[in-house]
């Protein structure tokens, strides 16, 4: 495992678990700040600013430099924390791209010396010492809630390694302040003089602070207010993770997720498609053991180290799965996982015979269902190798199969047929004879998972777990995409 997988998965890791905690929001973002410095390349100070009322404060800082950074900004009314204050629907400022996923829109200076986009902060930040930022935008959608920044005494300290880890930090702290209730944004931006101070200053949290007993109380009142519930938090992160699906050419995703009934009972199902460095469409499907805040939590680690084991070096689905349990295993993650990692690939003779493979590796997981061009439905079961998180080293084994144009992929969760009192063989084989009768009707793909949602999910009081469902459909090459897919992207 390279050096930027140990950081990245130990900064997701971390980061899970600030957000697992159930602190206040300002505790959760000091803690952030704090792995920004530990964890990002080339960090040395990081701040975060969140947005409102007009005005941008200051909510969290690692250090008296990255304090003084934040305040210049402020006098000066000029700099790369205040980028907070643009509306997202503008135009993107200048220097502005978006990270791997689409989610975070980051603002990188490799040289604050004699930079023209903010000069009277360049200046006083190179005469202390300061020389390249790296700036997150959190949640960039209308409603931006504020900005992490981070900074190094280097030029051009920041390289996209550190672009990969700071952008899991930045989606944590819009996560955390997305969550918090407004009233608790409000007291973060009221007290922020007192929120700047290093990590190291935090109090000791198994010390009780020094009080007078009638302001304990009202004190306690004030901390409750500003914890996020659980099972809201869970739900929030869950639906963090869901990024919107590429659309490769000829190739038409579209994906379906539905929390269980009961709002307690959120668990770790996620679903994911990615090109990967070869050019391959990659497809995760995966249930994470367990139905709380830690389930949820763990199942966003196991998503983006996937994604960045599997973007990073080339391997087969078995050999991608087995780098995963070794991160898992390595870093202590305690990941209990079922998952299915397919590649949809094609060799030039493929290509010419208008055909494509697929290559899956299963870890435990409910099988894909193969629709063919003709409506036929067919599991395609094979001996699932163990869960993620098991055993480290243990043998993981691919398949494959040809794909027909016009065939399609579903990959699901067992939450769309596990019913109590009904055996997963007859469940899998009544899906089989439904996705036939809904396929054999030429349905579109998203209208074939509309469907199956409506006649497994809509009686709520049968869904009794959270439930992701993923299609992929092979469109013929031969011919020009189908309006019904939308534009390839």
């Amino acid at each position: 495992m390279t050096s930027i997988d140990r950081g990245l998965v130990r900064a997701i890791a971390e980061a899970a678990g600030a957000l697992r905690a159930g602190d206040s929001v300002q505790h959760v973002l000091q803690e952030l700040v704090g792995l920004a410095v530990a964890r990002v390349p080339g960090c040395e100070h990081a701040a975060v600013s969140i947005a409102g009322e007009g005005a941008v404060t200051t909510a969290a800082a690692s250090d008296e430099v990255a304090r003084s950074l934040e305040r210049i900004q402020h006098q000066v009314g000029r700099g790369p924390s205040l980028v907070a204050q643009l509306d997202a629907t503008q135009d993107a400022a200048p220097g502005a791209a978006r990270d791997a996923a689409g989610d975070v829109e980051l603002f990188v200076t490799g040289e604050l010396a004699g930079d023209e986009r903010w000069p009277d902060f360049s200046k006083r930040a190179t005469e202390i010492g300061v020389r390249s930022v790296l700036s997150f935008r959190l949640s960039p959608t209308p409603g931006t809630l504020g900005v992490l920044s981070l900074y190094s005494r280097l030029p051009h300290a920041f390289n996209p390694d550190s672009q990969i880890v700071g952008s899991v930090l930045a989606a944590h702290a819009a996560l955390a302040l997305r969550t918090a209730p407004e009233h608790g944004r409000a007291l973060l931006r009221q007290d922020a003089p007192h929120l700047r101070r290093s990590r190291t200053q935090q109090p000791d949290r198994d010390q009780a602070p020094e009080q007078a007993p009638e302001q304990a109380p009202e004190q306690a009142r004030e901390r409750a207010r500003e914890h996020v519930d659980q099972g809201e938090l869970a739900l929030a992160l869950q639906r963090s993770m869901i990024t919107d699906l590429p659309q490769p050419d000829h190739l038409q995703l579209a994906a379906v997720y539905r929390p269980a009934a009961e709002g307690h009972e959120v668990g770790g199902d996620f679903y994911d498609a990615f090109t990967d460095g070869e050019g391959a469409t990659c497809l995760v499907i995966g249930d994470v053991v367990g139905h709380d805040m830690h389930a949820a939590a763990v199942m966003g680690a196991v998503r983006n180290v996937l994604r960045g084991i599997a973007y990073d070096r080339a391997g087969s689905p078995a050999q991608v799965l087995a780098r995963l349990d070794a991160a898992v295993h390595g870093l202590g993650m305690q990941a209990m996982t079922t998952l299915v990692l397919a590649r949809v690939e094609q060799t030039q003779t493929e290509r010419a015979a208008g055909l494509r493979r697929l290559r899956w590796s299963n870890a435990g997981h409910p099988p894909p269902l193969l629709v063919h061009p003709d409506g036929r439905a067919q599991l395609l079961r094979t001996t699932p190798d163990v869960l993620i998180g098991v055993a480290a080293g243990l043998a993981r084994s691919d398949h494959e199969v040809l794909l027909q144009p016009g065939a399609t992929l579903l990959l699901f969760t067992d939450g769309l047929i596990e019913r109590r009192g009904e055996h997963l063989t007859h469940s899998l084989d009544h899906l089989v004879t439904t996705v036939q009768e809904i396929a054999r009707t030429d349905a579109p793909l998203q209208a074939l998972l509309d469907e199956l949602q409506r006649r497994y999910l809509d009686d709520a009081l049968a869904v009794e777990d959270d439930t992701a469902i993923l299609g992929i459909r092979m469109h013929p090459e031969d011919r020009p995409r189908p309006p019904e897919a939308g534009p390839a992207s």
